[in-house]
């Protein structure tokens, strides 16, 4: 008995010993400057968000942002390096949903890089929602039942297009087809520059794209709907997917996450400065000069989401697979 209550006390003395350098350095945290990563170019709209969140980090986290921009792979590039930093709180990373969900999943057997479950999220600080478009000079579709009408009389006719294939807008398309029982010719335009083109220019009929679409180019282009169960902050006259009859919610979003294995301490603690940041009316206003708009949920509800999206849209990436 006596040897077996000697070991215990020995196991409990070796795991508080082990556990001396977590909780010290989440007592000093942060100590230093915060490295945060981004997957994508400078200038773009994930760099932004990034920097704007950056310039509350002392006041809300105690220590200032160092932005590295690492591009590529539709920010896999970033996400790869997020998961293999120390998670010691030091390095962070922008997040963008559905990205981190699609691409562990879609990635090549064998082709190594980050798994969703590598991040531990911070929270979601916008969600944007997926959104239909058609040109202002394009008077056969001025609303979603427009569209559905003639897809139904019309299968495969009308043209989508995407700015690339397996991404939000795509799985936009892939669910308007699914739920409202129609077929659409879904084309990708090689970027969202080149898409913007095409639908201007006639050469597609509908655009699929994120509804901040509506903000910057309302003078071009009809927002036939937003895919969300609430009007879009930023363009509150754009008729909701759901009021049109239309059973779809799927959003993009921008956020912050560490990588697995940060401390619980300075996750809590990360996660406490982020929700306060986005409750500051000096920051809320900092990020619609950006086009952007705060539209909170915690680290918690943001793992909660991306489970739930692996239940419900499980087909969408099967669907992914498939093509």
């Amino acid at each position: 008995l006596s040897r077996n209550v000697l070991w215990i006390t020995n196991g409990f003395l070796i795991l508080v010993f082990l556990s001396f350098p977590a909780l010290s350095l989440a007592k000093d945290y942060p100590a230093k400057p915060i490295k945060v990563i981004v997957g994508f170019k400078a200038g773009g709209g994930v760099d932004t968000f990034t920097r704007t969140v950056g310039r509350y980090a002392e006041k809300y986290f105690g220590e200032k942002f160092v932005i590295m921009n690492k591009p590529g792979a539709g920010g896999q590039i970033g996400w790869n390096s997020l998961t293999q930093s120390k998670p010691d709180g030091y390095t962070l990373a922008a997040t963008v949903i559905p990205n981190i969900i699609l691409q562990p999943r879609l990635r090549g057997e064998g082709t190594p890089g980050y798994d969703t479950s590598d991040l531990v999220h911070i929270g979601t600080v916008c969600q944007i929602p997926t959104a239909v478009f058609a040109s202002l000079e394009n008077d056969k579709f001025k609303s979603m039942a427009d569209v559905v009408s003639y897809a139904k009389d019309n299968p495969g006719k009308i043209s989508a297009g995407l700015a690339a294939v397996k991404s939000g807008p795509h799985a936009l398309a892939l669910m308007i087809e699914k739920q409202q029982e129609i077929d659409l010719n879904i084309i990708p335009s090689g970027g969202g520059a080149p898409l913007f083109k095409q639908v201007l220019g006639g050469h597609v009929d509908l655009m699929m794209a994120n509804a901040m679409f509506a903000v910057k180019n309302k003078d071009t282009l009809r927002c036939l709907g937003v895919a969300s169960s609430k009007p879009f902050s930023l363009a509150p006259d754009v008729p909701t997917f759901k009021s049109q009859g239309i059973e779809v919610i799927d959003f993009l979003t921008r956020g912050l996450a560490a990588p697995k294995g940060t401390p619980k301490e300075i996750v809590e603690h990360l996660r406490d400065g982020l929700q306060r940041m986005t409750e500051d009316e000096e920051f809320i206003n900092d990020l619609r000069k950006v086009g952007l708009a705060v539209d909170y949920m915690s680290g918690e509800e943001t793992e909660k989401y991306i489970d739930t999206f692996l239940q419900e849209k499980s087909w969408v990436i099967e669907s992914f697979k498939q093509k």
